[in-house]
């Protein structure tokens, strides 16, 4: 299935509690708006969903608080110009992420038909993964970003080892989770009803017995959530820098 129109919601409402307000990373910055190579975290997220040709628009979901500085010091940077400039919309979030993704999809415009889910502070996600997760999901309903667990998996019940499960089965889920709008609306609206709250986006659909594929993502689609996060994504910068001019 062609897809001609995807639109992103970025979910960036979070206050990054597991982020040490107490070490290197500095007291009072969120962690969407740490700097990573001279750069706020969020601003490189924005500008790899930007780069994506099939999305069309993208609306950034963020705490009432920091809409003015989105606005101001984010979207001017991460919209690109010329004929292939995405518009970027900032709105404030709900009490919960799942909430703040409804906030976002009910942003979009109408001819969006397919919602592309990312995580803000995961600002390696690759053109090609995002693009493989919208065409899923035109195509099945539902998508998942994932990697294979290299692992090996316990699971236990008050400190005990009940089983090890097969890992070739395993996978861990990243973002982006893309949908077709109107499989996201039903799926929201059901979690809303029963009280039910998911650690992911799928899940909801999952829970409605719908189908959802899994394409294969890259290790590298880290989600900063703590200082040694931080440290891993400086090195990934790094070294991909490294790699540009080599190639040159």
């Amino acid at each position: 299935m062609v897809v001609n129109r995807a639109g992103a919601v970025v979910v960036a409402a979070g206050n990054g509690t597991r982020m040490n307000p107490g070490g290197a990373c500095g007291a009072a910055v969120k962690k969407q708006f740490l700097a990573l190579a001279g750069e706020p975290v969020l601003l490189w997220t924005l500008r790899a969903l930007a780069g994506v040709r099939v999305i069309s628009e993208i609306v950034l979901v963020t705490a009432e608080e920091d809409i003015p500085y989105c606005e101001r010091e984010l979207v001017p940077r991460a919209r690109g110009g010329g004929p292939r400039s995405v518009p970027i919309k900032v709105v404030g979030g709900g009490g919960t992420r799942q909430a703040s993704v409804g906030c976002g999809l009910r942003a979009l415009g109408p001819a969006c038909g397919i919602v592309v889910i990312h995580d803000g502070v995961r600002p390696f996600v690759e053109a090609e993964a995002v693009g493989a997760s919208i065409e899923a999901a035109a195509r099945v309903g539902a998508a998942c970003l994932a990697v294979r667990v290299t692992d090996t998996i316990k699971v236990a019940r008050e400190g005990l080892v009940e089983c090890t499960p097969d890992r070739t089965e395993l996978w861990a889920a990243q973002t982006p989770q893309t949908f077709r709008r109107e499989l996201l609306t039903e799926a929201l609206a059901a979690a809303e009803r029963d009280g039910f709250f998911g650690t992911d986006d799928v899940s909801l659909a999952e829970r409605l017995g719908k189908r959802v594929a899994l394409v294969e993502g890259s290790y590298e689609n880290i989600k900063i959530t703590t200082p040694k996060d931080l440290a891993i994504a400086a090195e990934i910068i790094k070294r991909r820098k490294t790699d540009i001019t080599e190639a040159t």
